[in-house]
């Protein structure tokens, strides 16, 4: 061995520490679960929203980090203002962003492929437009694109008429063969009349005679008579995409406000809508009124939800799935709109379990009117707001959306903020006012759907006014319910 070898080793020995002086880990401490810490709520960023011109506002969020830019260009008319006949709005959004005239549906779809985006249309009752999704390097390419597709949209004729005859096909096949599609629709017609805008019911005859002449009416509609909002959310400053954004736009944009929802009526007694399909299976829906967007009881009635059936561990999934055993997991969910808001219940059984189904939730629902929710569902519903609260800002996709919705909606970051602070605030107490006022005396529209000849009795055990309708009733919306 070399003396540099050797004195190498020594010099190794030598610079290891006893296994006396190693510090050893200390034990930790499993006497009492370890501390909670809430969560902070994030103090979310305000959009810059200017006014570029009468008719046309410009928001912007930067959003440092992400990879991805999303550009909204939206128009504050809908089918409200557009489309006497809503078929006509719906097959424009089904192939308005596929083409433009410069560029068929097949070379679109193979520059977004190649550029890794996106782009969306959408035609609400009130708003419509077009969503570019695409990454920061891409931005121009895409800018492009999405001009071309705003001003000059080609409509392809192949794709219109592939989009009538999928639309057809599921109003006279494929929805009538599906026992959720059945009964998820037969409750919207249910809820809503058919003289109600929510509630309109489908013209299968319309759909057959859109033509590329209607669409381009009501492009050309859209386009000279709606105000403008561009939304732009992502990694990119403000002074970086302002010209951009109003050489995309041109001279679109005029003043104007939106138009105001009606009022809908609400039904006017409880009653079954029974829908006969052959099989073991039932589906058991439940529709009653709630507190809208704006009403005071709208935080309690969301901490409400969430303890019947807004998570996995709800009453009523722990209820019938896991004492009962009848089904593989059972929801709600508190739908609060602008004029009016529902709350709506779901769950599959085996056909023999429909009444003991209707039982049970009806028992759930006594008991939220009795006692409310307890403090630790309150504390839950609250953090898992949060939770959404403080992941709005995670991708550029997930930003917009969010931000989106405040200018459809017509609300602001203080809006929210001071929802999350009330639900902070909430207790069981305020619970149980708000359910003894939505949960007691409204009418509740129970929608199930199995083979009659083994759910019948079930139904009619439920001492409520039934009306046997077919899944082709149901999809399109031809029964009405008491009002």
């Amino acid at each position: 061995m070399t003396p540099l070898l050797l004195s190498a080793l020594l010099y190794a020995q030598d610079d290891e520490p006893s296994p006396d002086l190693i510090p050893k880990p200390e034990t930790p401490d499993r006497s009492a679960p370890p501390a909670v810490h809430l969560p902070e709520v994030l103090a979310l960023p305000a959009m810059t929203t200017t006014t570029l011109r009468p008719g046309l506002t410009l928001s912007h969020l930067q959003v440092d980090g992400v990879r991805k830019v999303e550009v909204m260009v939206m128009f504050e008319r809908g089918s409200l203002d557009l489309c006497p006949d809503t078929a006509d709005c719906r097959m424009l959004t089904n192939v308005w962003e596929l083409a433009s005239q410069e560029a068929g549906s097949e070379e679109t779809e193979a520059l977004l492929d190649s550029l890794d985006a996106s782009l969306l249309s959408w035609m609400g009752r009130t708003t419509g437009g077009l969503e570019l999704t695409i990454p920061r390097t891409a931005l121009d390419d895409g800018l492009a694109l999405l001009e071309a597709v705003l001003h000059t949209p080609g409509l392809p004729r192949g794709e219109l008429k592939l989009s009538k005859e999928n639309t057809l096909d599921w109003y006279e096949d494929t929805g009538p063969a599906d026992m959720g599609d059945v009964a998820s629709t037969a409750r919207k017609y249910g809820f809503y009349p058919a003289d109600s805008i929510y509630g309109q019911r489908p013209d299968l005859g319309a759909i057959q005679k859109v033509r590329r002449r209607h669409l381009r009416a009501v492009h050309a509609r859209l386009l000279s008579e709606a105000p403008v909002h561009v939304l732009v959310v992502g990694d990119i400053a403000l002074a970086d995409i302002q010209d951009d954004i109003v050489s995309l736009v041109g001279d679109l944009g005029v003043p104007g406000a939106r138009t105001a929802l009606p009022e809908v009526a609400s039904m006017g007694a409880s009653s079954v809508v029974a829908i006969h399909m052959p099989g073991s299976q039932a589906a058991v829906r439940l529709i009653t009124a709630a507190p809208s967007r704006d009403a005071a009881d709208r935080v309690p009635m969301s901490a409400i939800d969430f303890a019947l059936g807004g998570s996995f561990t709800s009453r009523l999934n722990s209820n019938l799935r896991e004492e009962k055993g009848w089904t593989y997991g059972a929801g709600s969910w508190h739908s609060a709109g602008k004029t009016h808001g529902f709350w709506a219940a779901s769950v599959d059984v085996e056909a023999e379990n429909v009444a003991g189904a209707v039982t049970e939730i009806r028992a759930e629902l006594d008991t939220m009117v009795a006692s409310g929710t307890t403090a630790d569902e309150v504390e839950a519903a609250w953090l898992d707001d949060v939770t959404w609260w403080n992941r709005r800002l995670e991708t550029a996709g997930t930003a917009a959306s969010f931000y989106q919705q405040l200018i459809l909606q017509e609300q602001t970051l203080a809006d929210l903020s001071g929802r999350l602070s009330t639900a902070n605030a909430l207790t069981p107490a305020d619970t149980v006012a708000c359910a003894e006022s939505w949960m007691t005396d409204r009418p509740r529209l129970w929608v199930i759907v199995g083979d009659r000849t083994l759910i019948e009795a079930q139904v009619t055990s439920l001492e409520l006014p039934v009306q046997w309708i077919t899944p082709e009733q149901a999809i399109l919306g031809a029964f009405e319910v008491t009002r």
